[in-house]
């Protein structure tokens, strides 16, 4: 535009003045108003699911974490099954080794047994062991005896379940360790036996030799670790669960004389027990041998088998430490 003046024209625009609202009017108007944003109000509050923080939310306001959770996260996957195994998956020539659960609880049995013998759940008070004295004896009758590499799934030819450093030997050391945390005389005693031949009798007389130096020796410990298989030959891994952490399952062993059950048997169901109260899974079913398993000397013998073969050393080394506060809880004075 340019600074020329501009010629009025014939008919003037009329100036239009706004008409002041009566008192009754501005009421109308203000009610409408409410209802409008009350309308509005209401609509978003039904799209937000009736959370005010979400209605909100445009007003730079953070919505609640607890809504923003219910909106945005899926549910939880379910809980990785511990027992899966796919064989379709096993290389042709070679034997599975399958986690199983051979729990007594699984099974519906509290024994197992070949033989024709009787045997009782009577359970009995376990002595206590006397305070800063060497009390408990821990030996390996098979000290040999491993463990399988960590997440082997299968096995062949060349499988040893014998040597290296996954063996009962290194678990037993660890064993005693514990036990001498919690303030149990534990000692460890190498008994030196390298093969299964007579490794019972070849024991006997360590331990007897042993016990002559040390009269306070309450309980003897031996700790193996088992073999299970299925009928194809797949190896079983006897396992169970507890805070995410995979345990090797337990069994007692109970030796016979003269066809009744030896005088282990009231100790070992009262350990039996303990264990069941706190994790009844760990447990399976008490194994009674025709052997006597040396059960016949005093102070009282505790063959305890911790899984298998085909258990990785670190499922054995979670089963030991709890076995060992379960034993010293029961008999620490």
């Amino acid at each position: 535009m340019n600074d020329l003046p501009v010629a009025e024209s014939e008919q003037m625009i009329p100036y239009i003045k706004e008409r002041k609202k009566s008192g009754v009017s501005r009421i109308i108007f203000l009610f409408a108003i409410i209802g409008i944003v009350a309308a509005i109000c209401i609509t978003l509050l039904k799209s937000s699911g009736g959370n005010l923080s979400g209605l909100f939310g445009f007003l730079g306001g953070k919505e609640s974490s607890t809504t923003a959770d219910k909106e945005t996260t899926t549910s939880p996957s379910e809980k990785e099954d511990i027992y899966d195994y796919d064989i379709s998956t096993l290389p042709e020539g070679k034997k599975a080794i399958i986690p199983a659960d051979l729990s007594a609880e699984k099974q519906g049995k509290r024994y197992t047994s070949d033989i024709d013998v009787s045997v009782s759940d009577t359970s009995a008070a376990l002595a206590k062991t006397p305070t800063g004295k060497t009390s408990v004896l821990i030996i390996c009758t098979h000290p040999y005896e491993s463990y399988c590499n960590e997440k082997l799934l299968c096995y062949g030819d060349d499988f040893s379940a014998v040597g290296g450093e996954n063996t009962v030997d290194a678990l037993a050391r660890e064993l005693t360790v514990s036990l001498l945390g919690l303030g149990i005389g534990a000692e460890y005693l190498d008994l030196g036996i390298t093969s299964a031949k007579n490794s019972y009798s070849k024991a006997k007389i360590k331990i007897e030799d042993y016990l002559k130096k040390h009269p306070d020796i309450v309980y003897v410990i031996d700790l193996h670790r088992g073999i299970e298989a299925d009928s194809d030959g797949n190896l079983l891994s006897p396992i169970t669960e507890k805070d995410g952490d995979i345990y090797a399952q337990i069994s007692f062993s109970v030796g016979t004389e003269n066809k009744s059950a030896s005088k282990s048997l009231p100790s070992v169901n009262t350990l039996y027990e303990k264990i069941s109260e706190r994790f009844p899974s760990l447990l399976m079913p008490t194994q009674i041998s025709e052997a006597t398993l040396n059960q016949q000397l005093s102070p009282t013998v505790i063959t305890l088998d911790i899984g298998t073969c085909a258990n990785t050393y670190s499922s054995a080394e979670n089963t030991a430490e709890f076995f060992a506060f379960i034993f010293a809880e029961a008999v620490k004075d």
